[in-house]
């Protein structure tokens, strides 16, 4: 930086085109001052640019010195970075050199073992085809028994309902013949009844009646004037309370009547109800004998209703299971298509196509659980209904389904090991290329899994 203006005194400014000659000493000494000052003021200047000169020239080396010392280290590293390069290139040539020898014996070894699968799986489909006809027959022999018992059950309950029917018709008539019988008799015996009582109370009467005329001749004879004098007051209420009086004699005789005839009646249906008692409970306990062997009708009939719904979703099962060996084979044929029109082909594609193949192993895994499920329905329904098939036919069945589940069981032993190999071999191939920083682009083809296997088919 230059040097700072010191503060003063303003000077007066006086421009070099005057003539000095003209000028006052003080003018002449202002215009020196200034000249000098400025002339210190371009040398401090000058000094101070001279300084910055060469501040630059040396900033300027020491920087061209470190720039000369990067391109240095930058040339050296190029140089490791192409050696590097060089040597990865050919680590991963040797690489996949290796990874295209591991999966050519890999995919030998699984197209052998696909093969072996594949024979035992149509041996085993030869095998199961034999043994679905004979469940088929079985099936069919047992349906044709399980009618026969339907029939023989339904002519049964006919037989029983009609008996039944008639059973109930001829102890309604006897019940319906002791009801007249005792009605006429209740009638007579309570017609006997109330003309006896008529008779005994229209004599009670006449007595009651003579006796009352001898007591009031007696009192007349003894009381003249007091029995005036009583009829007339008796007169006036008995004109009064006449009427009242008849109607509480009236209400009384009824009640007392009606007691009496109620008491009768309540003693005499006693002796008839204990007497009808017995046949009524015998025949209530046979209608309910009939409810419960209906019941048990009902009960039989829907089971049976149940087995043959059973029954037919069994057959819709193994319709599916032939659809689904149809839709197999088809597959297997589409498969064995591509694998001759590929074989003119390169060597990844040829990879690929082996790993195609693997497929089988998936469909052998459908096919067997297809078969598991379809055996132990079969065995559920036999459990079930057990009881309406033979015991040597149950024991027929039980050693089929025990071998035909061995069978199985070796399957899918058979698909654990391969798949698993599988599984095992493309970790090991994925671990290597991460190791050696490969990715899968560079391959030129991108390695199928079970799963992209499984949304194949």
């Amino acid at each position: 930086m230059p040097p700072k203006k010191k503060r003063g005194k303003e000077v007066e400014v006086i421009l070099e085109e005057v003539d000095i000659t003209t000028l006052t000493l003080k003018q002449l000494q202002t215009h020196v001052i200034q000249v000098y000052e400025e002339s210190i003021k371009e040398r401090s200047e000058a000094k101070f640019f001279l300084i910055e000169r060469d501040k630059l020239r040396a900033f300027w080396e020491v920087s061209r010195q470190q720039v000369s010392d990067i391109r240095r280290l930058i040339r050296s590293r190029d140089i490791e970075i192409d050696e590097a390069l060089e040597r990865r290139r050919k680590d991963i040539k040797t690489l996949r050199e290796k990874l295209k020898h591991t999966l050519h014996e890999h995919c030998d070894v699984l197209t052998e073992e696909k093969y072996y699968s594949f024979v035992k799986l149509m041996d085993k489909r030869s095998n199961f085809d034999v043994q679905k006809g004979e469940l088929i027959k079985d099936i069919n022999d047992i349906k044709a028994e399980i009618e026969g018992e339907e029939a023989k059950k339904h002519d049964q309950i006919k037989e029983l309902l009609i008996e039944n029917a008639n059973e109930v018709s001829e102890k309604r008539g006897d019940v319906l013949s002791l009801t007249d019988k005792l009605e006429t008799k209740f009638d007579k015996h309570f017609n006997n009844t109330l003309r006896k009582l008529q008779e005994e109370h229209e004599k009670e009467l006449q007595e009651l009646e003579e006796r009352k005329q001898n007591q009031v001749n007696e009192l007349i004879s003894k009381n003249g004037k007091m029995i005036e004098q009583m009829k007339h007051y008796y007169g006036k209420l008995i004109d009064h309370n006449l009427s009242l009086i008849e109607i509480l004699k009236e209400i009384d005789k009824s009640e007392k009547y009606k007691l009496a005839t109620t008491e009768k009646t309540l003693r005499d249906e006693k002796l008839e109800n204990l007497k009808i008692k017995t046949p009524l409970e015998n025949g209530k306990r046979e209608v309910e004998c009939i409810k419960e062997e209906l019941k048990d009708y009902d009960e039989e009939s829907t089971e049976l209703k149940e087995c043959d719904k059973k029954l037919s979703k069994l057959s819709t099962h193994l319709e599916n299971l032939e659809w689904e060996q149809e839709a197999a084979s088809l597959i297997m044929q589409k498969r064995l298509a591509e694998r001759e029109r590929l074989e003119g082909r390169a060597f990844v594609a040829s990879l690929e196509r082996r790993i195609q193949e693997s497929n089988q192993a998936v469909l052998m895994e459908r096919v067997t659980k297809s078969l598991l499920s379809g055996v132990e329905l079969l065995y559920c329904v036999l459990e079930e209904y057990g009881d309406l098939v033979k015991k040597e036919v149950l024991e027929e069945m039980e050693e089929k389904l025990g071998f035909r589940r061995e069978h199985v069981a070796t399957l899918q032993y058979e698909i654990a090991l391969v798949s698993q190999a599988f599984k095992d071999a493309l970790e090991a191939y994925r671990d290597q290329m991460r190791q050696h920083s490969i990715h899968l682009d560079e391959l030129g083809f991108i390695p199928m899994s079970l799963k992209d296997i499984e949304k194949i088919f």
